[in-house]
């Protein structure tokens, strides 16, 4: 199975557990979380792209580094 990786900075004080869509048709299921207050790496296991969604949506193909500020993704 592939997997996405992404380099992430939470800046609020929740951690946030997310439903993601993989793959090509975003058909494939999977979970991903993000720790409160922290930078770190997090591996999504399914096929890129994949899509992620808290009051925004990313699409993340791997390697990119995303900040989570007021429960919002940014691409930096």
């Amino acid at each position: 199975m592939s997997a996405v990786s992404v380099r992430y900075y939470n800046q609020d004080s929740k951690s946030y557990d997310l439903p993601v869509k993989c793959g090509s048709s975003f058909n494939t299921s999977s979970r991903v979380s993000f720790g409160s207050s922290r930078t770190a790496s997090t591996t999504i296991q399914g096929p890129s792209p994949c899509k992620v969604t808290i009051s925004n949506t990313v699409i993340l193909k791997g390697g990119e580094k995303i900040k989570i500020k007021n429960g919002t993704f940014t691409l930096d």
